[in-house]
């Protein structure tokens, strides 16, 4: 009998030690990263996979600013702009590891290197950002950037702030809280829109006309993008859309339709009254509340490979295309306002094609401007 109570014992411990194993295992198949949000992601969800045109795209797009920056292969910055960017831009070139320049509000940029450090003229701010975007109005400005898949604000002050701001970020319609490895951000006006490694986009945004649109299949995203247009202290037109890890596009709001019928992408950008979306093999298709002037000069480029659009302040540029196409050329049109025509040039290490002014910042901390017949020509140090 003794003999029968001590198998029975031995029965009864080896099935609690199953038990507890099959217990932590099932936790650890479900458990995910906390974000701040309160929600955790399944750790097996699909991570979206990214043509490789859209890959290729999103390398060249660190060119590119949303504003009058560029930043060429070798660590050079090119701008078609004026002396007041002389402090940030020469700074920037000279940092050597520059990943990309954020430009933004007014005259606010910063520089995001390859190690992950954050500049805002000389004067790092942050550590360890994979990402940034900036606001584009005079108004609340701010920015947020990517640490430790927290969401950080940058203040008015061009200062970093302590908080996680992932709660803020909300899933539309189901105002589902920010989850997951953020991969993705894009800003315009005062709104911003992120994507996680899932494709789910999550938004913080000011206007209650975005509560109003159809957000069926916006899942499985690689890009995500928005374009708000402003009247006078109201909305004139609203699109949001993105691009799914084959390419496919997905659109809602005014400019949908258009979107839509471009096929598969490699990137869309998108701001203000612009939408411009880069195709699979180069070609560039516009839509927007200033396509009229500005698309006949837009999808006259060809061979493009990265492609941004975005608002800068002062210099008479405004509303701005920006392009880089396989040869390292930049390209940009740009409008004062809808009341003017469109300006065009492009630039490279070699030159420019406009008489606008250009300064061009090398790492060795040399300046140049270009001439009248557009070559660049060093700054004298007299």
């Amino acid at each position: 009998m003794k003999n029968l109570y001590r198998i029975l014992s031995l029965i009864l411990v080896a099935l609690m030690v199953f038990a507890l194993a099959s217990c932590g295992g099932d936790k650890g198949s479900v458990g995910g990263i906390d974000n701040g949000g309160g929600n955790k992601n399944d750790d097996k969800a699909t991570k979206v996979e990214l043509s490789n045109a859209i890959k290729a795209a999103m390398k060249a797009n660190d060119q590119l600013t949303t504003s009058n920056y560029f930043l060429a292969s070798d660590g050079t910055i090119i701008g078609r702009t004026s002396n007041n960017d002389k402090k940030e831009a020469g700074v920037y070139a000279q940092l050597g590891n520059v990943k990309k320049i954020i430009k933004g509000a007014g005259t606010s940029s910063f520089a995001l290197t390859e190690n992950g450090d954050v500049y805002h003229e000389d004067r790092k701010i942050a550590e360890n950002v994979t990402m940034a975007a900036y606001c584009t109005t005079n108004v609340n400005v701010e920015g947020f950037c990517v640490i430790n898949n927290e969401l950080r604000r940058i203040n008015s002050y061009r200062q970093l702030e302590d908080k996680s701001l992932n709660y803020m970020f909300k899933n539309y319609p189901s105002e589902e809280k920010l989850s997951g490895e953020i991969t993705f951000i894009e800003a315009d006006k005062h709104d911003f829109i992120v994507l996680n490694a899932e494709g789910k986009f999550f938004a913080y945004w000011t206007s209650e006309e975005y509560g109003t649109l159809d957000y069926t299949g916006f899942e499985g995203l690689a890009i995500v993008d928005i374009a708000k247009h402003m009247g006078e202290n109201e909305v004139e037109s609203l699109t949001v859309a993105g691009v799914k890890g084959d390419g496919t596009p997905v659109a809602t709001g005014t400019y949908a339709e258009d979107i839509l019928s471009w096929g598969k992408l490699a990137d869309l950008a998108m701001s203000d009254g612009m939408i411009v979306g880069l195709t699979e093999d180069g070609k560039l298709k516009m839509t927007g509340d200033y396509a009229e002037k500005m698309k006949e000069t837009v999808e006259g480029w060809t061979n493009i490979v990265g492609i941004e659009v975005g608002y800068a302040t002062g210099g008479n540029i405004d509303y701005i295309v920006t392009a880089v196409d396989a040869n390292g050329t930049f390209y940009y049109a740009s409008l004062m306002n809808e009341r003017y025509d469109v300006r065009t040039g492009t630039a490279t290490a070699n030159g420019v094609s406009d008489d606008s002014t250009w300064l061009k910042y090398t790492p060795d901390g040399t300046k140049y401007y270009t001439t009248y017949e557009g070559t660049w020509e060093a700054e004298s140090e007299d």
